[in-house]
């Protein structure tokens, strides 16, 4: 019988980011894959697949993992903003705007998402 204990969600997202720090992109994605298996709103492996995602250029699934990690974290601008960018490589600017502004709603201050803002207007 298999128990989960705080520690180990922990050790495996350091283990996870270790292997991105030392370019293995593919074994960071399977440790994060497990995680986010075990801890369905973990907002580090949610950002981190999204971020694979986008560098794989599928662009919509991406933005399926930043909307997840904005509901994990919605206080995190970054979140928002992330997710912005992937609505803005999957083609849909409304969306993209409506990422900044919640980014915006928890830093106003927040310089990449404002100029994001302008460019999605043009």
């Amino acid at each position: 019988v298999m128990t989960t204990t705080i520690a180990e969600p922990a050790a495996l997202e350091a283990e996870a980011l270790r292997r991105y720090q030392n370019q293995d992109m593919a074994g960071a994605t399977r440790l994060f894959e497990t995680l986010l298996a075990e801890h369905p709103t973990h907002a580090t492996a949610l950002a981190f697949l999204g971020f694979a995602a986008g560098q794989r250029g599928d662009y919509p699934a991406a933005a399926d993992f930043y909307r997840r990690a904005t509901h994990a974290a919605p206080a995190d601008p970054v979140s928002h903003f992330n997710l912005a960018m992937a609505e803005l490589g999957a083609g849909r600017a409304r969306e993209a705007v409506t990422a900044l502004d919640a980014a915006l709603s928890v830093e106003s201050s927040f310089l990449g998402a404002w100029l994001q803002k302008g460019a999605a207007y043009e």
